[in-house]
């Protein structure tokens, strides 16, 4: 039988005494708006041009991954959106994700709905590599508290449908 392995706490009250000791840093799925696992609650504007799915095969973490297909000269502006019970994000300073597309360029992009907001928070994402996962940080810190204190949805956009990228997103924290 193999010893569980043992844990050590930052606050200092476990000590560190076995090569297999596990290091803890705070709660990791605080922070998590969606992990990707289950996709029922994000919603396309568009199935039939824009259509969301559950991905099993390309994923980053966990088990699964959104998956956004496009049709080309359709999508364009189509959104893929994930609502949210008005939570208040003013102290927030980043939004992260993987995220994977068949193309490079602008093809997508992210934004904010604030219920309140003089201007939604946006943010466009330039994918580098195709078919490769890659980490995107958006600073949001910059960003006035009443733009993010009421959020009501999460949302994709679609901006460059030409070629009709397929596009994978997984592990969106705030």
């Amino acid at each position: 039988t193999t010893a569980p392995a043992q844990k050590l706490d930052i606050d200092g009250d476990a000590a560190l005494s076995s090569k297999t000791a596990i290091l803890t840093i705070g709660d990791l799925n605080a922070n998590v708006i969606d992990n990707m696992d289950d996709i029922s609650d994000w919603t396309s504007s568009d199935g039939t041009n824009t259509a969301a799915a559950l991905e099993t095969t390309v994923v980053k973490m966990g088990s699964a991954a959104l998956s956004i297909s496009t049709t080309a000269a359709a999508s364009n502006t189509d959104t893929v959106s994930k609502s949210i019970s008005n939570e208040d994000w003013s102290d927030k300073d980043t939004i992260a994700f993987w995220i994977r597309a068949d193309q490079t360029g602008q093809i997508i992009s992210a934004e904010i709905d604030d219920d309140n907001a003089a201007a939604d928070p946006h943010y466009d994402i330039t994918i580098a590599s195709a078919n490769t996962w890659q980490y995107e940080e958006w600073d949001i810190s910059g960003e006035a508290a009443g733009d993010k204190d009421n959020i009501s949805s999460f949302i994709f956009i679609i901006d460059n449908d030409t070629s009709s990228p397929t596009i994978y997103i997984d592990q969106l924290r705030r």
